[in-house]
């Protein structure tokens, strides 16, 4: 059951990834200052050197204290480079990544298993309506590709710019998250989880965005925001034996990168947490997602 539940931790987990810094001494700007957020779109010619670690831990707590766990790792490093990109694109339409590190674990093994990608080029390049990824050429296997599908060709996928604010913030104001966003956040949860009996709380789901510091560096504006995400979880009940439960998806996260439009320099760091809590005949059954992951990105010359 739980690896069904990863879908919408991954999904919230690609909105919100990132980038990375340099090591100057920052001067932290005004303070009661109003600021226009503007992340970097890609342009062509971007060249950039990415980091992404990611760690999930899912456990089962059954009748008893009976325990079953198991932890899946991703790890890549790869340089890339911006090609083509269409104007007012979010996304280039084609691209290359030379992957220094690309492991992952196997599904199937359990095992830290190193991707066909670690030590080559990829080409990824859109042909509509898709993007397809080679390696020389070639196309690659989809049990290496997972990834690269889910940040590319997702249709569920929320833009990282649907959660910045459209209007200029001060440091620690809270900006609401776009209705539209909102519900389209909501629809992917309830896509995950409905086949299951689950089904989202709108009136007990959160979502929180603020600005919580800006400064310069480098002659670059950065900004930290923080994230945070809460999902509510109802278990229908469909007998006297399995009389429903409840549960809840936490996602902390901050983001520290620049705001002015120049790169794409910053850092993501974030936590997601999820608990569900159900009974059957009368026992209780506890299950639970722990993750973590922290992505990077600097501007190359």
């Amino acid at each position: 059951m739980l690896l069904r539940l990863i879908p919408i931790a991954v999904t919230i987990a690609l909105l919100l990834g990132c980038h990375s810094k340099k090591s100057n001494t920052p001067t932290d700007s005004d303070p009661t200052a109003t600021y226009t957020i503007q992340l970097r779109n890609p342009h062509d010619g971007d060249k950039t050197a990415v980091t992404t670690r990611e760690t999930k831990t899912f456990t089962i707590e059954g009748p008893n204290g009976q325990t079953e766990s198991m932890t899946q790792e991703k790890h890549y490093e790869y340089t890339q480079h911006i090609l083509t990109t269409p104007s007012g694109a979010k996304k280039p339409s084609q691209l290359t990544r030379t992957y220094k590190v690309a492991k992952r674990t196997n599904p199937t093994t359990n095992q830290l298993k190193t991707l066909a990608l670690e030590g080559k080029t990829v080409t990824i390049e859109k042909k509509d309506p898709y993007y397809q990824y080679t390696i020389n050429g070639q196309p690659i296997i989809s049990a290496d590709s997972l990834d690269l599908y889910e940040e590319f060709s997702n249709p569920d996928q929320v833009e990282l710019d649907d959660l910045i604010p459209k209007t200029p913030v001060t440091i620690g104001q809270s900006w609401p998250i776009d209705p539209a966003v909102e519900q389209k956040i909501f629809a992917i949860g309830q896509k995950t989880f409905s086949d299951l009996g689950l089904e989202i709380d709108k009136t007990s789901s959160h979502f929180d965005c603020c600005l919580t510091r800006v400064y310069t560096k480098d002659g670059q504006q950065y900004g930290t925001m923080s994230f945070a995400i809460e999902l509510g979880v109802k278990i229908k009940a469909v007998s006297p034996n399995k009389p429903g439960g409840t549960g809840t998806m936490k996602v902390n996260a901050t983001m520290d990168v620049v705001i002015d439009g120049s790169s794409s320099d910053g850092v993501m760091k974030m936590t997601i947490q999820s608990h569900i809590q159900v009974s059957e005949r009368g026992q209780p059954i506890k299950a639970t997602i722990q993750a973590t992951k922290e992505k990077t990105v600097q501007n190359l010359p």
